[in-house]
């Protein structure tokens, strides 16, 4: 109904996949029978990830699901991902140990049979319960929300949902292209800006209800913002963390500049929009049972700050800086 079921590869595991000339490049697809690629896209998400978390590469499998949802804005394919994983996972098993019956070597029957018993155990953990949270970003323009807010999706295996794409991707618009909107006018009117809220509370949901942690980018400087959030997270049980990016004045002037000066960034925000924020933001107040999180951002350390205050653990290093 919105164009999710399509013609796809249909065997889409790392096997199939080539390295040529730099780019990535699946092969091997089954052309020999439509019913069998003609699928939900998110089905054929899921046997990469799948395949790529039996072979204990979860980094990649983020970045690929990552990838996916960031360009297609599909975070409806959410709830279905896990159930999509555990399904692959299984077929796969059955037939690596149906092959294992049938090898007459040995060393190929062992790694067979151990092939099965990783892929077995994929599709249990896909389907394990889990406890995701709603980790919401907020600051004013230029304060590195979205820096950390990609830095901490890959440790919690987050989706990262950024408001400044799904604004453009409303209007149809790809992330850096310009939408030419005035402070308070097109884009950025407060319809359109209601309804961008919308969409990110229903975002957040779907990936939510697939069980899978949600990180929402937003300056959320008013209180009503908030509030579509909290019910959210009461509704559906999850724990709820607010991060509050800081940092100087002639610093969020300096990064507003520059990315202004690179247009490398979907943000069309620029001194104006932070003065403007700055008058008007509503500061979050007891009542509205919001954990508060503030961390400075202009320091080397802010992402072991936020990971230190939302619990989560740091694996690897940190690349770049806000």
């Amino acid at each position: 109904m919105n164009g999710r079921i399509r013609e796809c590869h249909g065997d889409l595991h790392s096997r199939n996949i080539v390295r040529v000339l730099g780019h990535l490049v699946p092969f091997d697809c089954l052309e020999y029978d439509p019913a069998l690629r003609w699928i939900d896209t998110a089905d054929e998400v899921a046997f990469l990830t799948s395949d790529m978390k039996a072979r204990e590469r979860p980094l990649r499998a983020h970045a690929f699901r990552t990838g996916y949802l960031a360009e297609s804005g599909d975070y409806h394919a959410c709830r279905v991902l896990a159930l999509y994983e555990a399904h692959r996972a299984l077929v796969r098993a059955k037939v690596a140990a149906l092959s294992a019956t049938q090898s007459g070597e040995a060393g190929a029957r062992e790694a067979l049979r151990a092939e099965h018993a990783r892929l077995v155990t994929s599709a249990g953990e896909a389907l394990a319960p889990k406890a995701p949270r709603l980790l919401l970003m907020s600051g004013l323009s230029g304060s590195g929300k979205t820096w950390l807010a990609r830095q901490l999706a890959v440790r919690l295996s987050a989706v990262h949902i950024r408001s400044d794409v799904e604004r453009k991707r409303r209007a149809g618009l790809r992330e850096l292209a310009p939408s030419h909107s005035r402070l308070g006018e097109g884009l950025y009117s407060r319809e359109a800006t209601a309804a961008l809220y919308e969409d990110l509370v229903r975002a957040a949901d779907d990936v939510l209800s697939g069980d899978i942690p949600a990180i929402v980018d937003a300056t959320l400087l008013e209180r009503a913002q908030r509030a579509r959030f909290t019910e959210l997270a009461a509704r559906r049980g999850v724990s709820l963390q607010m991060i509050r990016c800081e940092a100087p004045a002639p610093l969020l002037r300096a990064r507003i500049m520059e990315r202004s000066s690179t247009g490398s960034d979907p943000s069309e925000a620029g001194l104006e929009v932070l003065a403007w924020q700055s008058a008007h933001a509503e500061p979050v107040r007891a009542d509205e049972g919001i954990d508060v999180i503030p961390v400075d951002t202009a320091g080397s350390d802010a992402l072991d700050q936020a990971l230190r205050k939302v619990g989560g653990a740091l694996s690897g290093g940190v690349p770049g800086q806000p």
